[in-house]
């Protein structure tokens, strides 16, 4: 992972350039919560949250109450949304946070809901790529991302360099 950010980071525009896509993934641990939060980044942030919240705009960096819909008009839960216009946010990009309640059904249905307005599924690690790849976060701080995000197992392999011997690091979990 890390030669992959840095042999990305060191390519000259336009080619480390982040593609023009909007990705969304839940950003609060997955399972039941009293909160939720659904995080959006990439140029149609803005758009889809004026949708989902139907409103005329949203004020940077303000808490915005209310209502989240479907297409149809249908409630699908109430709670606060934010927007952090670029390059003021972590990614460096528009990005929008939707704070709802955490159950998982919650959850998915907003997901739902941005994936079919245009964005696509996170991967693991891609907002905090994002940031590094908009000089918004150190190679030291995405480290600390990885080390958080991912079972040791999988982060010592990237630190270890190749060997071939008899041990081997064991790790069932999937990032």
């Amino acid at each position: 992972m890390v030669g992959h950010l840095l042999a990305a980071k060191n390519k000259n525009p336009p080619e480390n350039m982040i593609p023009a896509s909007t990705i969304v993934a839940q950003a609060t641990p997955s399972g039941r919560g009293g909160v939720g939060i659904v995080r959006l980044s990439g140029p149609l942030s803005y758009p889809i949250a004026l949708s989902i919240t139907q409103r005329k705009c949203l004020m940077p960096r303000y808490a915005h109450y209310g209502s989240f819909y479907d297409p149809a008009g249908q409630v699908l839960d109430e709670g606060l949304c934010l927007w952090f216009p670029q390059p003021h946010s972590f990614t460096g990009e528009d990005v929008v946070e939707f704070q709802a309640h955490g159950g998982p059904i919650v959850m998915q249905l907003i997901i739902t809901e941005c994936l079919g307005q245009g964005a696509v599924l996170a991967k693991p690690g891609e907002f905090s790529e994002r940031a590094f790849l908009n000089d918004k976060l150190d190679l030291a701080g995405s480290m600390v991302c990885v080390f958080i995000s991912f079972p040791p197992c999988l982060w010592l392999k990237e630190l270890q360099p190749s060997q071939s011997s008899s041990r081997s690091t064991s790790c069932t979990a999937q990032p």
